[in-house]
C-alpha cells in the first residue's frame, strides 16, 4: 500500500516542536520543509527573510534555485540528487544566494531526509543559516595569515596592505617599520601626493605598469629607488600579491612585503666596477 502524501507543515511540526520552532525563529535561524509529493517548499518567516522575501513563505524549487549564485548552481544541482540518492539521513550544503534586491549572502542549509521503507527520499526538513559574517571572518583570518607569511618568508622590513576602494589608496602598514626605512609616516606620504612622489622618476612608469599584472591575479616582485625624508636614495624590493573579488574578479586590495636592499645594490655596483677595472687592465 502506497504511503499517503506528507503535508509539509505537519512534517515540520512532527520533527520540530512548536517551542523549538519559536526558539529558532528568535535565534534568526530559518526552517524549511519540502514534501516531494508537493510542488512547493515551505519556509518559516525568518527562512523566507533570509531569501530576501517578506510577503510569502511558500516557494517552488525553481524559485529557490533561481536565487543561488550562478557560480554555485552547477555544484548545488549535483549535490542535491547526490544527497537524495544516498543512504544518509542528514545533509549539509553551503552556497551563495543573491536576494531579489541584489544582496549577496552566504548561507548554509542543514537538515534530514525522511525516506520510505525502500529508502527513497519523500521529504526533507532543515534549517537555513546566514553564514556571511562567518565567511567574512574566515577571509580576514586568511588575509592575516598571508600577511604573516609575507613578513616571515620574505624577512620584510615592513608589510603593507593597500585597499583600492579607499579614496587615497594609501597603504596601511601591517607589520614592521615603514618610518624607519623611509623617514616618513603615512600621513606625510599622503600629504606629498602618494607613494609615487617619493619614488625615483625613472622607476615610476615601470612600477605603475605592474598594476596590470595584479589585476590579472598574478603576483610581482619589483625593485625601485626612493628618496627618503632625509634626502637619501634607497633601493627597495617590493613583493606584492593581489586580493581579487571572488565574484567579479576586480582587484580590491594589494598585500605586499618590502625589503631594503640598498646595501646589496651598493655591493653589486662595487663588484661591477671592480670587474670593469679588471677588464680594462687586461
Amino acid at each position: 500500500m502506497q504511503d499517503p502524501p506528507l503535508d509539509a507543515t505537519h512534517l515540520v511540526r512532527r520533527l520540530l516542536s512548536e517551542d523549538l520552532e519559536a526558539t529558532l525563529e528568535a535565534a534568526q535561524v530559518g526552517t524549511w520543509a519540502w514534501d516531494m509529493s508537493q510542488e512547493n517548499l515551505e519556509f518559516s518567516p525568518h527562512g523566507a527573510r533570509l531569501l530576501g522575501v517578506l510577503d510569502r513563505t511558500s516557494f517552488s524549487f525553481e524559485d529557490c534555485f533561481a536565487l543561488v549564485h550562478e557560480d554555485d548552481r552547477a555544484r548545488v544541482a549535483s549535490e542535491i540528487p547526490a544527497h537524495l540518492g544516498s543512504s544518509e539521513s542528514s545533509f549539509a550544503m553551503r552556497y551563495r544566494i543573491v536576494t531579489p534586491d541584489g544582496e549577496l549572502r552566504h548561507v548554509e542549509s542543514r537538515g534530514r531526509i525522511d525516506r520510505d521503507e525502500n529508502g527513497v527520499a519523500r521529504a526533507l526538513v532543515g534549517v537555513l543559516l546566514d553564514v556571511s559574517e562567518r565567511e567574512r571572518h574566515a577571509l580576514e583570518l586568511e588575509r592575516g595569515r598571508e600577511q604573516f607569511r609575507l613578513f616571515s618568508e620574505l624577512a620584510s622590513d615592513y608589510v603593507y596592505l593597500v585597499d583600492l576602494r579607499k579614496p587615497t589608496a594609501a597603504p596601511d602598514i601591517i607589520a614592521g617599520s615603514f618610518e624607519r626605512i623611509t623617514g616618513y609616516n603615512m600621513n606625510e606620504i599622503v600629504g606629498l601626493g602618494g607613494w609615487f612622489e617619493v619614488m625615483h622618476p625613472e622607476d615610476r612608469a615601470r612600477t605603475g605598469a605592474l598594476l596590470d599584472i595584479l589585476r590579472s591575479g598574478r603576483t610581482f616582485t619589483n625593485e625601485y629607488r626612493i628618496r627618503t625624508k632625509f634626502g637619501e636614495e634607497r633601493w627597495l624590493r617590493d613583493h606584492a600579491e593581489p586580493v581579487l573579488d571572488p565574484e567579479s574578479g576586480e582587484l580590491l586590495r594589494i598585500v605586499g612585503g618590502v625589503q631594503d636592499i640598498t646595501e646589496r645594490k651598493l655591493l653589486e655596483d662595487q663588484l661591477g666596477q671592480e670587474a670593469r677595472v679588471g677588464e680594462d687592465q687586461r
